[in-house]
């Protein structure tokens, strides 16, 4: 690896990455319990995000879409949890969605370190598999949506990470490279893997410090993002 190398181009995984993901997830959920006039426990809590995670994981081994994903995610957990059928799943998927678009708690340092690169000049993109409307409204409520030249999101482009014409699909429609480009997110299986078969440099922001017990080796990891400043000025 070459350490004098030159970043200009930065592509950012959004969830988990500039946001604090399970504290929108919370939110959201907490907004869909409010609706159906139950309330939200810890454990709850605890067995939708184990449970969403399996359907996020089949989604990334592509066993299943995010459209079969939403039809079958509030009807399965409610059925499974509590023996409850529900006959307004449309309605709930929207009131989880404004849940999650109307929480925008920033990891550490992430408004910091965007600013600082949006101000010296770099090129900076969002590579999510969210939703559009979703992404925007949080980036545009904490003040970031302006420092981004572009917003990635795998549902208009037709293929989700780490697919790899989702980053094929980036690399036409920008003037990110190989050479210049970093793509900074904090999953192996879907940013760095995907950033891997692009060819990509890849920084992996681990901050829980967790072994990585994949076959995928990012090119640095970081536990703050303060540490990607490093990387780009040396």
């Amino acid at each position: 690896m070459d350490e004098r190398k030159i970043y200009t181009h930065f592509l950012f995984d959004l969830d988990d990455t500039i946001f604090d993901f399970p504290a929108a997830e919370l939110h959201g959920l907490e907004k869909v319990y409010a609706a159906l006039d139950m309330k939200l426990s810890h454990e709850d809590h605890q067995h939708y995000s184990a449970f969403n995670k399996e359907l996020w994981d089949d989604i990334d081994a592509g066993r299943l879409t995010r459209d079969e994903m939403q039809a079958r995610r509030f009807p399965e957990f409610f059925q499974n949890e509590y023996g409850l059928q529900l006959e307004n799943n449309a309605e709930l998927v929207k009131i989880y969605q404004q849940g999650l678009a109307e929480s925008h708690e920033l990891l550490p340092n992430a408004a910091k370190v965007i600013r600082r690169l949006h101000q010296q000049g770099h090129y900076l993109a969002i590579v999510s598999n969210g939703l559009l409307k979703v992404q925007q409204a949080k980036l545009a409520d904490v003040g970031l949506l302006d420092c981004f030249n572009d917003l990635f999101i795998s549902r208009e482009i037709g293929h989700m990470k780490p697919n790899p014409e989702f980053f094929e699909y980036v690399l036409a429609h920008s003037k990110c490279n190989t050479a210049n480009t970093l793509v900074i997110g904090d999953s192996l299986k879907t940013d760095m893997l995907g950033a891997k078969r692009a060819g990509l440099d890849s920084v992996w922001y681990n901050r829980h410090k967790r072994p990585n017990q994949t076959l995928v080796h990012p090119t640095y990891t970081i536990s703050d993002l303060l540490e990607l400043e490093e990387i780009v000025n040396g």
